[in-house]
């Protein structure tokens, strides 16, 4: 009976210890092992009642700790280093190491009796057993989200110092990290109390700081001043406050919130609760012809009497070349008049809509007020890099021109009028007229077609552009499909783009598996595109921009568009609210509510009403392919500069295929850096 009353108290001690070891070392533990770590415990708590008997309680002890701590660090270890799945230091991981080392120690000098023997081999067995576990039951994290358990953390999270550099307050703590990392409100936070960024010139570049509070109720604010040169010089810049979505099933044990929407910040008190943060995405613009050089801005944390609490400086480095007016790679991506209702409160309008099976015909008639709130979202995605489908004016109105001739405008596409054949030969006139509208304007009346009506509305399509519109271009996004048609014929995806589509646009997880064939369709002349929208998952490990990834792989996949020669992206809407009602609030906004695995699937913007405006607000995964699109073209120059073989042999150091990619954002910096640094050297010397 004794016996038995100390194991169970063993066993409840070591889970409160598995809780506690969670609670102080939360970036050892990803949210996957929560449930696992429990049953560690009881494991650990089993270990100790085989030395309870008598006076051995301190011995059984020490094997539990020891049990604990081997379990977390081969999880460390698997997680961190191994697979990459999470950032990593060599100090944590030498510390890991080495606690592994003791423990196999530690149970060898016990092993001196075949009873030990025995226990040994349990445990060797036992550790790798539950780390498996932890892999393979991915229903763990969401159990421990939706049952709330993650509430039981929360007496841990005042206990332990949840990080960050103090300030003269002595209740607010900050810390500056990358531009490619997501900051959770409850997230530890580092000890960067400075930052530096890098930039070229035409370039915006930028990183983020985080202040938390060590008391409830605390209120501060923000003031960050332009960078400027010993010159004078300066570079304007943008502070945004970040907003948060939750995600359930997603996160960790102590938030399921991912930041997103940025919200524009003019210096306005925030007020925190206890031990939970708030991000700021601060992000300077250098101009075509601003000085090469070292730019700093100041930035003061005001405390609740507006008084400075810390004062922190960021340094931006601005490389000396700047990257082309002319992108090098096109974008189309979706924007329709269907977000005028949420974005001001205008009636709802067809413009501009591309989908499965409704495509734009030209039909629509804007109001001055729907004119010029879709002209403000498309200008902000332009600023962002990104093209919508269609322009904000319709292309027969001499308005239109403007953009056409834009070169940051590098696609658009032809509106489709389904019956009137006159209106169609039209618009194909107009841009045949100009060999660079030429080079520009594509059609988009079909998408994926994989079903038999499909194919059978492609075939139509196909056959009425090649009889109107000649040597037109068209971009079709297709996968892995085939379609038996109405005629019984099978037909396959890329059977179906020979010699009706010259822009080839697979996603991009089927683009390896049809590369000879993609080859051969260059060597025509074809170009190649590809395409993200709910899939891939994030499971398979393809880079997308769902809210819940990491910020690194969505600014990593136009690193894979370069390594891939791919020349174009294409996403197919940026605004998909209308499943969502208001995105700021539901982030599912394909399929059922409970589809969390495509959270912020085709939403990329946000409605102005929460800020008090009718323009668009921003997303943080908006800035990561803004910088993606740039360092595409820094990668293009680097081409041009180092030679093919060595640009390549840099972005293999970021991303060695299309799924194994570094999760490290220094490691990304540092890479980046040296391409830029290595292109301003050259760019000098020529």
């Amino acid at each position: 009976m004794k016996r038995n009353l100390i194991s169970c108290l063993a066993a409840l001690s070591a889970v409160a210890a598995s809780f506690l070891f969670v609670r102080a070392f939360p970036e050892w533990i990803p949210p996957l092992y929560v449930l696992s770590a429990a049953l560690f415990a009881f494991a650990a708590g089993a270990v100790t009642w085989l030395f309870a008997a008598k006076k051995r309680l301190m011995k059984g002890a020490i094997a539990a700790a020891a049990f604990l701590a081997a379990f977390f660090s081969l999880t460390y270890l698997i997680n961190n280093v191994l697979l990459r799945e999470t950032q990593s230091d060599k100090s944590t991981a030498i510390l890991s190491c080495l606690i592994l080392l003791f423990f196999i120690i530690y149970y060898l000098i016990l092993s001196r009796g075949k009873k030990r023997k025995r226990l040994l081999a349990a445990c060797a067995i036992l550790i790798p057993a539950i780390v498996v576990i932890s892999y393979a039951v991915p229903i763990c994290r969401p159990l421990i989200l939706k049952m709330g358990l993650e509430k039981l953390y929360a007496p841990f999270r005042a206990v332990f110092s949840q990080g960050g550099v103090p300030t003269s307050d002595g209740d607010l703590f900050y810390s500056f990290t990358y531009p490619t990392v997501k900051v959770k409100p409850t997230d530890k936070l580092g000890s960067n109390g400075s930052f530096t960024v890098f930039t070229a010139k035409n370039e915006t570049e930028g990183c983020q700081l985080t202040v938390r509070s060590g008391s409830a109720g605390k209120t501060f604010s923000l003031r960050v001043s332009p960078a400027v040169n010993a010159d004078g010089g300066t570079l304007p810049v943008r502070v945004f406050k970040e907003c948060y979505l939750a995600i359930e099933g997603y996160g960790s044990v102590f938030s399921n919130e991912f930041p997103d929407p940025l919200a524009p910040y003019g210096g306005e008190s925030v007020t925190l609760d206890k031990n939970r943060s708030q991000t700021f995405y601060i992000e300077f613009a250098a101009g075509a012809d601003a000085a090469a050089g070292e730019y700093v801005s100041d930035v003061e944390i005001l405390g609740p009497d507006g008084k400075t609490a810390a004062a922190a400086k960021i340094t931006v480095t601005v490389w000396g070349f700047a990257l082309p007016e002319k992108p090098s790679g096109a974008t189309a991506v979706g924007l329709n008049g269907s977000l005028f209702p949420l974005a001001a409160g205008l009636p709802a309008d067809f413009y501009g809509t591309n989908t499965w099976l409704s495509f734009y015909d030209g039909s629509s008639e804007l109001t001055p007020e729907q004119e010029e709130v879709y002209k403000k979202y498309y200008d902000c995605l332009l600023e962002h890099k990104l093209c919508a489908f269609f322009l904000p004016y319709d292309l027969l109105d001499p308005r239109a021109e403007e953009y056409m001739n834009d070169p940051r405008v590098t696609a658009f596409c032809i509106p489709y009028p389904k019956e009137d054949d006159e209106k169609l030969v039209k618009y194909y006139e107009k841009v045949r007229s100009n060999s660079v509208w030429e080079s520009k304007a594509y059609f988009y009346p079909v998408d994926e077609p994989f079903d038999a009506d499909r194919v059978a509305n492609y075939d139509a399509i196909v056959e009425r552009l090649g009889r109107l519109c000649p040597g037109y271009h068209m971009v079709v996004p297709f996968g892995d499909y085939k379609v038996t048609d109405h005629n019984g014929v099978l037909r396959t995806a890329t059977g179906m783009e020979e010699g009706a589509a010259d822009i080839l646009c697979p996603i991009t997880d089927y683009l390896d598996e049809i590369r000879p064939w993609v080859n051969e369709r260059e060597a025509k002349g074809d170009r190649l595109w590809w395409y993200v929208c709910c899939g891939p998952s994030d499971a398979s490990g393809f880079c997308n921009l769902f809210t819940h990834q990491n910020a690194l792989r969505h600014r990593i996949l136009f690193w894979q568009q370069k390594a891939q020669n791919v020349t174009g992206f294409l996403y197919y809407e940026t605004c998909n609210w209308g499943s969502a009602g208001d995105p700021w609030t539901n982030p599912i906004t394909y399929g059922a509510a409970e589809n969390t695995d495509e959270a912020g699937d085709g939403l990329l913007l946000y409605p102005g009403g929460r800020t008090g405006t009718t323009d668009p607000v921003t997303s943080l995964r908006l800035k990561c392919v803004r910088d993606g699109m740039e360092d595409l073209d820094l990668l293009a120059m680097a081409e041009e500069l180092l030679g093919k073989e060595e640009t390549h042999r840099l972005i293999r150091k970021v991303t060695k295929n299309m799924i194994k990619y570094t999760s490290d954002p220094a490691v990304f910096a540092s890479v980046r850096e040296e391409i830029g640094r290595r292109v301003a050297g050259l760019s000098a010397s020529k």
